[in-house]
């Protein structure tokens, strides 16, 4: 076994707060349908559902976060192609 020695990439990669926002203000332009907003580590997909995205709590006012995304929002998700990570589904309900 070897080590290779090389540079890493200048930035990670990561999704932006902007692309979040995005995703909800899609999700609550057409209530109650159903759109996979992409396919992420089930990770993501729990915290969704807990209330730790701020994207999805707007009007929540002093609600709980989880129980405001209770409420308001509909998350599924079902295992990728590649098994390893997760297709998520979600739904705004006004």
């Amino acid at each position: 076994m070897s080590v290779e020695f090389i540079e890493p990439p200048l930035t990670a990669v990561q999704r932006s707060r902007n692309h979040w926002a995005y995703v909800a203000a899609e999700l609550q332009a057409k209530p109650n349908e159903w759109a996979k907003v992409g396919t992420f580590s089930p990770g993501v997909a729990t915290g969704i559902r807990r209330g730790k995205n701020p994207a999805f709590l707007e009007g929540a006012g002093t609600i709980d976060p989880q129980a405001w995304m209770n409420l308001h929002w509909r998350v599924r998700t079902s295992k990728s192609e590649n098994r390893t990570k997760d297709d998520v589904f979600m739904k705004w309900i006004p």
